[in-house]
């Protein structure tokens, strides 16, 4: 289809909407969602941060629009979670999770693991109230390295990887 308006999209392929139900008490505050293969079988899952709890929640997909019933709850070990995202932090080819915990003055590390598992959230200190982590390799040593905003302080954090 073509688009006559010049701040409008026409999409030509049609969605359909799909709900999952999760129980509030898994998923509090959800916040932001993420998607990858977290356990490797070519599907994208979904990764959800959850403030109220402090954890990260993951629903594997099974294809086709559907998820697994079955979910997976990581603690942050972090205050509200506010920003998620996945990199393989530290090499070994399993998709870790990050999260910037706005109620506090650190970002928590999940690293992955085989299935799709992540272990229990270490902490990393950045400045007050992190709104937002991003990972990218910011001294050219092919390592991912992790950057912060903090609302609370006004300021930035780089947290540079440590790996060998």
């Amino acid at each position: 289809m073509r688009n006559t308006h010049p701040h409008s999209l026409t999409f030509a392929h049609q969605f359909c909407s799909i709900e999952i139900n999760i129980n509030s008490a898994i998923c509090d505050e959800a916040i932001l969602f993420i998607d990858a293969d977290f356990n490797g079988d070519q599907k994208l899952d979904l990764a959800v941060a959850n403030s109220g709890t402090n954890n990260v929640t993951t629903i594997f997909s099974q294809g086709a629009g559907s998820f697994s019933a079955t979910l997976q709850t990581t603690p942050t070990g972090g205050m509200g979670p506010n920003s998620l995202i996945s990199v393989d932090l530290n090499g070994d080819g399993f998709l870790d999770l990050v999260t910037a915990n706005q109620l506090g003055t650190n970002v928590s590390v999940m690293l992955g693991a085989t299935g799709g598992k992540f272990g229990n959230g270490t902490v990393y200190s950045v400045g007050n109230g992190p709104f937002y982590v991003a990972s990218s390799d910011l001294n050219g040593d092919l390592q991912p390295d992790l950057i912060s905003s903090n609302g609370g302080a006004g300021n930035v954090s780089v947290l540079l990887s440590q790996c060998n």
